[in-house]
């Protein structure tokens, strides 16, 4: 039988630590002095003690480790368990650290800051871009949404499916609106995602080098794309007649901003 200060050695901890435990119920001495309360270990409680206090080590709150003990749960299973999520945690911690540093060593020619990010459900008035020219589109989709007055004060997009490069399988602009209508063009809800962004400043014309770019980051980091390409027109030029919100048009071109988002699986 060992006295507490001698067990509390061969454990790696205090005599404090051994008394808080008892008393929290959480580990009991094999034997208690009546007359002095002095408390007596044992060899064999060596195992038990050590994973209660590696539990508390991996964050495992008093609580949750009284509940386990008066359960009597296998706490050598627990602890396992606790080193996977740990072990886990960490390799996801690996890939974000990687991540940034892939943004800060500029391995990837042209692409600013790459931020993951959870995007809100949208309502969008939506409609087919027919060849390779969205601003017809766009037009008509605006003026309608316009008559129909119901336009939402928030910036317009095109959702682009076929992310693998070459030429997209389909092209929708898309329009935010405050409630659904029945009139020329379809309204869609866009889900609720957390999506790899990038902001791309300046000309349209360089706009797929950024989309190639940040989909080449997504690939070094283990980000899967799953759905449709959004392309959020942030600042952008349109017709005077369509009366937009003014704080989102510009007239130069190296004033336009646009946002490439991609959905992750």
């Amino acid at each position: 039988m060992f006295r507490i200060s001698e067990f509390a050695t061969l454990a790696g901890t205090t005599p404090k630590v051994l008394r808080d435990h008892d008393r929290a119920s959480l580990f009991r001495p094999a034997w208690v002095d009546a007359t002095t309360g002095y408390r007596g270990y044992t060899a064999s409680q060596l195992p038990a003690l050590r994973r209660i206090l590696a539990l508390r080590d991996l964050g495992v709150s008093v609580a949750d480790l009284r509940r386990l003990v008066a359960e009597q749960a296998d706490l050598a299973s627990v602890l396992e368990q606790r080193r996977v999520a740990l072990e886990q945690a960490r390799l996801e911690t690996d890939r974000r650290l990687a991540a940034v540093g892939i943004e800060l060593d500029g391995r990837i020619p042209g692409l600013a800051d790459v931020v993951v990010r959870a995007l809100r459900p949208e309502l969008v008035g939506v409609l087919d871009v027919v060849g390779e020219d969205d601003a017809p589109a766009f037009h008509a989709l605006e003026a309608a949404i316009r008559d129909a007055g119901v336009r939402a004060s928030r910036p317009p997009m095109s959702l682009v499916d076929g992310l693998g490069g070459g030429v997209a399988a389909s092209i929708q602009v898309g329009v935010p609106v405050t409630r659904p209508v029945p009139t020329a063009f379809a309204s869609v809800r866009l889900p609720a995602v957390r999506a790899a962004t990038v902001l791309h400043r300046g000309s349209y014309a360089s706009l797929d080098a950024t989309r190639r770019a940040l989909l080449e980051w997504m690939a070094s980091t283990g980000l899967v794309p799953a759905g449709s390409l959004r392309v959020l027109y942030l600042q952008f030029g349109a017709e005077a007649d369509l009366r937009l919100p003014s704080r989102y048009l510009v007239d130069r071109a190296a004033d336009l901003v646009t946002e490439l988002q991609v959905p992750l699986s």
